[in-house]
């Protein structure tokens, strides 16, 4: 505890880092989303829309996780507060990992089911 006391303005500067690092993540699902929008208004096609529909959020957290992962390393944290970070970013990783398989499944589904009318009588 004494340790933290005593570097609170570089724990803070650190802090600062990581949670500009989240908003840099924020932003940058906000374009690549924007871009989406675009590609799914200009072509009628099922790709565009399944994947804004089943795979926003789950890009949202992998991206901002990403470029907080990028920003840990170039902060000065002490070492059990590193390990603290990067023990909760590889367990966030790996459920935000999972999630987006499971939305791209989804927006498989939707792609298939788009081109084969599964209506018709046999």
């Amino acid at each position: 505890m004494a340790e933290f006391i005593q570097n609170w303005k570089s724990l803070i500067y650190s802090l600062g880092t990581i949670v500009g690092a989240g908003i840099v993540g924020v932003i940058l699902h906000l374009t690549v989303f924007r871009v989406l929008n675009r590609l799914k208004r200009l072509t009628s096609n099922a790709l565009y829309e399944s994947l804004i529909k089943h795979t926003r959020r789950p890009t949202k957290y992998l991206i901002i996780l990403l470029t907080i992962n990028i920003a840990i390393p170039i902060v000065d944290l002490p070492q059990s507060l590193f390990y603290i970070f990067h023990s909760i970013f590889r367990s966030t990783f790996i459920l935000s990992m999972s999630w987006l398989i499971i939305a791209l499944i989804a927006v498989g589904e939707d792609v298939i089911l788009s081109r084969y009318n599964i209506n018709v009588k046999d």
